[in-house]
């Protein structure tokens, strides 16, 4: 441990280092000359000032240390607790994106997850099959018919009494192509138009006969369903239809519009095969019936047929006639038909 050299002890070192000299300065001669006595003097002086110079140097060496009568400094003590962080500084820039790597392998497909629940039925808002036929066919001897506009007459053919000369049933066909727009096993219902004009005979009726044909891609023609005889009927339907036409068609008050509904592929109407697709083409005929004596199921009137509608149906049902699949049940009245 370095000490600080007291102000006693540094006069005491000067006498001793200033006598130390001055026998040496006498070593030369072994005595002092007194002539050299400035010149020693001055020496004496000089060596004194080094040595204070000294005592300086060693004073500053030894200056860490403290004064005297002060408390000396204790030990270091422990490191402290490091205080609570900072606040977050804001975000730096964002640096540039890396290149994407490479596209991994596709892993092997995994297992068919379980079937879901059925949604709910869709509704009704799809394509909807509807035609309008309004282009017949008949032969050069046919029964017409007329629906006069104002001065123009708009001629149809008609249903009618046959004529037994040439065999004239008043017959009436129409064809039509399944469309696009069919789904197998939609049900269809043909709608007749029919405007009547005449007189009408008690407890006659009208029955036409139906007859069905049709072609598929890449045959020849062969039917479709057997034949069916159709039975006009509807008075409740006369009263309410008559007055409509007579709006639609003007003053003429002599004819009745009449509206015959027959579900095609359905057991409930024509029951005929339900395995139509689309490209098949459809030719209908119908002819005024004769009865076993040869004279004609006919009421006396002309059945002018104005047009056929073709349409999706569900749950057709038969409206404004009486089906038969046989001749012989043929009859006017359905009291009859029960004897």
């Amino acid at each position: 441990m370095r000490m600080k050299i007291r102000a006693h002890e540094r006069a005491v070192l000067v006498t001793v280092v200033g006598f130390m000299i001055l026998q040496c300065v006498g070593c030369g001669g072994g005595a002092l000359h007194l002539q050299d006595y400035g010149r020693d003097l001055l020496f004496t002086l000089l060596n004194f000032a080094w040595i204070q110079d000294l005592q300086d140097q060693v004073d500053d060496l030894t200056s860490s240390e403290p004064p005297a009568g002060a408390p000396i400094p204790g030990p270091e003590g422990p490191r402290g607790e490091p205080g609570l962080p900072g606040p977050t500084g804001p975000p730096g820039e964002q640096g540039p994106a890396g290149e994407p790597g490479p596209i991994g392998p596709m892993g092997d497909r995994g297992p068919a997850g379980p079937r879901g629940p059925a949604g709910p039925a869709g509704g009704q808002d799809g394509p909807f099959l509807d035609l309008f036929i309004d282009d017949f066919f008949t032969y050069a001897d046919h029964v017409p018919g007329s629906l006069p506009v104002n001065i123009v007459a708009i001629r149809e053919p008609a249903l009618g009494v046959p004529n037994n000369e040439i065999g004239d049933a008043g017959a009436i066909a129409w064809r039509f192509a399944i469309p696009e727009i069919y789904e197998a096993g939609e049900e269809l219902t043909m709608r007749l138009l029919f405007y009547r004009t005449g007189e009408t005979s008690l407890g006659d009726c009208l029955i036409f006969s139906l007859d069905s044909k049709r072609l598929r891609n890449g045959g020849g023609i062969e039917p479709y369903g057997d034949r069916r005889w159709i039975r006009v009927d509807g008075p409740e339907n006369v009263l309410a239809s008559k007055v409509a036409a007579e709006m639609l068609l003007g003053n003429d008050s002599d004819g009745v519009y009449l509206v015959v509904d027959l579900p095609v592929n359905s057991p409930a109407g024509l029951g005929y095969p339900n395995d139509l697709a689309v490209t098949e083409f459809l030719a209908f005929e119908i002819a005024t019936a004769v009865k076993p004596d040869f004279s004609a199921w006919d009421d006396g009137g002309r059945y002018e047929l104005l047009g056929v509608e073709v349409f999706e149906s569900t749950d057709g049902q038969i409206s404004g006639c009486t089906i038969f699949d046989n001749e012989l049940a043929l009859t006017c009245s359905d009291d009859e038909g029960d004897e």
